[in-house]
């Protein structure tokens, strides 16, 4: 081993990589190069940020999955809100609140918000964003 880049790509040899958070050997979930995800661990922001970034854009691209257009800033950005918190297969089950959003029934759809298992799971965050899509402002 001649300097520190040898040994960091040794252990990477040996970890191995997985783009997937898994179960190791001893039932840990892991993922990256073996790095072991586990309660109260820490990661610094800078790292938290890159994963933030990287369900966002995710998020992004499930709402135009939803194929929805024309919908004013603020109420995507409240569906956009709702797919980072849920996923696509989870918001593709609110099928009367889409119908809602598609015939611009904004009440209907706000209603169809705070009347589901979400809205009493996470009430405070489905309330504000309910908000946004009965009124397509931000309070």
């Amino acid at each position: 081993m001649k300097d520190i880049e040898d040994v960091k790509e040794l252990i990477k040899h040996h970890e191995g990589y997985s783009d997937k958070i898994y179960y190791d050997s001893v039932k840990v979930l892991t993922g990256g190069y073996g790095h072991a995800f586990l309660v109260n661990s820490e990661l610094p922001e800078h790292i938290w940020n890159l994963i933030f970034d990287h369900d966002f854009k995710q998020a992004v691209i499930d709402f135009y999955n939803l194929k929805i257009l024309g919908l004013d800033h603020v109420r995507k950005a409240a569906i956009i809100s709702m797919c980072y918190q849920l996923g696509l297969t989870k918001v593709l089950k609110f099928k009367k609140f889409l119908a809602a959003v598609k015939d611009e029934d904004w009440v209907r759809a706000s209603n169809e918000m705070l009347n589901s298992k979400w809205a009493e799971q996470t009430p405070n965050r489905v309330r504000d964003l309910s908000i946004m899509i009965l009124t397509g402002d931000v309070e």
